[in-house]
């Protein structure tokens, strides 16, 4: 039998998280947002995020050929 593996997502202030460290000890954390951050009008920021969304469109076609054993 093998093991299962379920995703939960929340969210929580990080005086919360901080508070309560050793419960999210064992947790993997995927993402922090950071309030009051905004790069609309920085041309750098908005050509490397475009670059980044081009790779990992790459790479995440890339994953799916190879796990369904697509060749080109």
């Amino acid at each position: 039998m093998g093991a299962t593996k379920e995703l939960y997502m929340i969210e929580v202030e990080k005086a919360y998280y901080e508070e309560h460290y050793p419960i999210f000890k064992p947790c993997k954390v995927k993402s922090v947002r950071v309030k009051g951050e905004d790069h609309k009008d920085d041309p750098n920021h908005k050509k490397l995020l475009s670059k980044y969304m081009i790779a990992k469109k790459e790479l995440s076609n890339y994953e799916y050929d190879k796990r369904h054993n697509y060749n080109k």
